[in-house]
């Protein structure tokens, strides 16, 4: 009778703890069988079962393992098995000498999911007779349950869970006096009563990542009392972005509108604010010497701003935990810039920190300020973030594992320039072109009698502002534009081949150009000239398109395709209409161009009585540039000063000689008559 007191005691005690103790979970004797079930774990975990409570030959329960304490005396590691603690069973986790240690075998004790039960691990610890056990043996007792992560588990998930120590039992039921094993999980972090006993469950965990774009920020002092806090997201909790799986391109990426000024197209010299949202891994005492970290890389058109100032170690830099913003320090987090690896920083959080911090929120926010030779077009700037971490206790080698990378991107646009990097397509826009007074093009002769040129116009100078399109009417969106202010965005000069080149580096927006010079004999244009840079970005925030408009006329308008893996493999250029398709560019540079890639991209391949010489050299045409993909740049066209239309003959010269010899004979016959009055 005293034993069957003990029992329900322990029942009763075990329930609450279980309420308790988030880093452990233990499980009341159930009415079941003598299986323990354990649920809830990932596939391909290694689940081992150490018994660190049993009954003597008299039925009492009494400890297996002693510990020292502070006075030196031997004692129980768990004084009473009815009470067990935290911190005794966390002890008992990190002890070197558990002994009859059971280790769960994936083909012989995992429990497929069926239609009325989860997937489970599934053992039965009792030997056949069904006898309670004595010493070691197995039977009824209380088992410690520890579970690892294997590497196949490791190296199949994004983000692996971190499991603590668990404990399930099994005793004589109160009523047969049968034995009775209990089931536990670490997937959950409720008490929970079924038809079939009571079961303690309680939380492992999994570390929540995701990396943010908060906007561009070079112009957000709208109140100057506010913080650079208050400019961005007041919240810095992490909440409403780490999980979060309805976030969408508004909120992760900035905003969205194609001419806005979003983050994910800067120009040069904006600073571009980040968010790292995270979460610290649930660490019990039995993690040692856990590992968090949070690494950073900025491609090299980034520059991260983290300058000391006042109240400022490192700049723009802050890091926030549970909604507070915690300074760098021996007991907090560190930080290292410029690692072995080439990585921006990497931010380490001290050991102490974690076992203290266990499931809060880490907020990592910080700046970068694009750089004068960012890249351009279709070839971005970049972003990437992954953390590592502890995912099982002890300093074994394989101990940590990093999570998959967080990859932002930037994009900014470049006129009559390269489309995807170097190697790439070189692009002809927008060129500077004469035209005669009645606006129609000024040919040039080539050698070749059949063949004529627009005169393309070397030396021509234009100036880029932002737009103000408040007065063009609805129905004609691109009159009446002008310049938003006196600050010039860009300097362009036309090249040998009439390109404008400088109008390099843009973000999305509305612009106008204004000639600022021009070679003779042609006239200055006067009129503004309207320029519209839009783009559409995919979900995961990489470009799928973008069209530049110029002067009413769609001057570049393409669309790239990628692969599984997020790399581009065509660009293609497309009409106005945004559907057809006027041809396609090559996607990779030269570099990383291969026959292969191109045979498949332009659909060809060697003719017969080709020698290889002669088919390589027509492979490399096939790398060059070809204007045939989108031959109708828009033209600026300067008219030519004192230009008539003419039908021949011996021109302008001969009127003007005999101009001139009027203008004589007129002044010799006015002094001639004068001088004869004279006389």
């Amino acid at each position: 009778m005293k034993n069957l007191q003990t029992i329900k005691r322990i029942a009763a005690t075990l329930m609450t703890v279980a309420l308790i103790f988030t880093s452990l979970s233990f499980s009341a004797f159930a009415a079941d069988d003598t299986t323990v079930k354990i649920y809830g774990t990932d596939d391909g975990v290694i689940v081992t079962l150490y018994k660190v409570i049993k009954q003597d030959a008299n039925g009492n329960w009494i400890n297996i393992y002693k510990v020292t304490d502070s006075e030196n005396n031997e004692v129980d590691a768990i004084a009473d098995p009815a009470k067990p603690s935290s911190a005794e069973i966390l002890a008992l986790a990190q002890r070197s000498d558990l002994e009859d240690e059971i280790v769960l075998n994936a083909a012989d004790d995992w429990v497929a999911k069926t239609t009325s039960e989860a997937a489970h691990w599934a053992k039965n610890l009792v030997d056949s007779d069904n006898t309670y056990g004595v010493a070691n043996d197995k039977g009824a007792g209380m088992y410690l349950v520890l579970i690892k992560n294997s590497a196949d588990n490791v190296d199949d998930q994004d983000y692996v869970r971190v499991y603590n120590p668990m404990i399930v039992s099994i005793a004589p039921d109160n009523d047969t006096g049968d034995l009775a094993a209990g089931s536990v999980s670490p997937e959950t972090d409720s008490f929970e009563t079924e038809a079939e006993g009571n079961v303690a469950y309680v939380k492992s965990s999994v570390p929540t990542f995701d990396k943010y774009i908060i906007r561009k920020a070079n112009d957000n002092v709208v109140d100057g009392n506010k913080t650079d806090a208050d400019k961005l997201n007041t919240d810095v909790t992490g909440t409403t972005n780490v999980g979060n799986a309805n976030t969408t391109n508004e909120n992760k990426y900035g905003d969205t509108d194609t001419r806005g000024s979003d983050a994910t197209d800067p120009a040069v010299g904006d600073k571009v604010w980040f968010e790292i949202a995270t979460t610290i891994p649930a660490y019990a005492d039995n993690y040692v010497n856990p590992v968090f970290k949070i690494h950073d890389t900025l491609s090299t058109g980034l520059t991260i701003n983290n300058t000391p100032s006042d109240g400022k170690p490192n700049g723009d830099l802050e890091v926030y935990v549970g909604g507070a913003k915690v300074e760098p320090g021996a007991n907090t987090w560190s930080i290292d810039y410029e690692s072995e690896d080439g990585e921006t920083f990497v931010i380490t959080f001290a050991p102490a920190y974690l076992n203290g911090a266990n499931q809060k929120n880490v907020v990592v926010r910080y700046s970068a300020t694009v750089g004068q030779d960012c890249k351009y077009n279709f070839n971005p700037e970049t972003n990437t973030a992954k953390i590592t971490y502890t995912h099982k206790p002890g300093e074994e080698e394989d101990s940590t594992t990093e999570s998959e990378e967080k990859k932002t991107y930037h994009y900014t646009f470049s006129i009559n320039d390269k489309i995807n990097g170097e190697g790439s397509q070189d692009l002809r826009e927008v060129v500077k072109v004469g035209a005669s007074e009645d606006g129609s093009f000024v040919f040039k002769e080539t050698t070749k009698e059949t063949e004529y040129w627009v005169e393309d116009i070397e030396g021509a100078v234009f100036k880029l502002y932002k737009a103000d399109t408040s007065a063009a009417p609805d129905d004609k969106p691109f009159d009446n534009w002008v310049a938003a202010d006196n600050n010039v965005i860009r300097t362009a000069t036309s090249d040998k081949d009439g390109r404008l080149k400088g109008l390099d580096r843009l973000d999305c927006g509305d612009y106008v150009l204004v000639e600022d010079s021009v070679p003779s004999p042609y006239a200055k244009k006067k009129t503004p000239i309207p320029v519209r840079i839009e783009a559409e970005l995919k979900d995961n925030g990489q470009l799928l398109s973008y069209k530049i408009t110029v002067g009413g006329v769609v001057a570049g308008n393409y669309k790239a395709t990628y692969d599984a893996d997020n790399n581009i493999t065509s660009i293609e250029a497309l009409a106005d209409d945004d559907t057809t398709s006027l041809g396609t560019y090559k996607a990779a540079s030269a570099s990383t161009a291969t026959q292969a890639g191109v045979e498949t991209l332009y659909k060809i391949s060697k003719n017969e009585g080709e020698t290889d010489a002669e088919y390589a050299a027509r492979i490399d045409e096939y790398l060059k540039t070809f204007d045939d993909v989108h031959p109708e740049a828009a033209d600026i066209r300067n008219t030519k000063i004192g230009t008539l239309p003419s039908t021949g003959g011996m021109g302008t010269v001969a009127f003007t000689v005999g101009g001139i010899v009027i203008m004589l004979a007129a002044l010799f016959l006015l002094f001639g008559g004068k001088k004869k009055n004279n006389n």
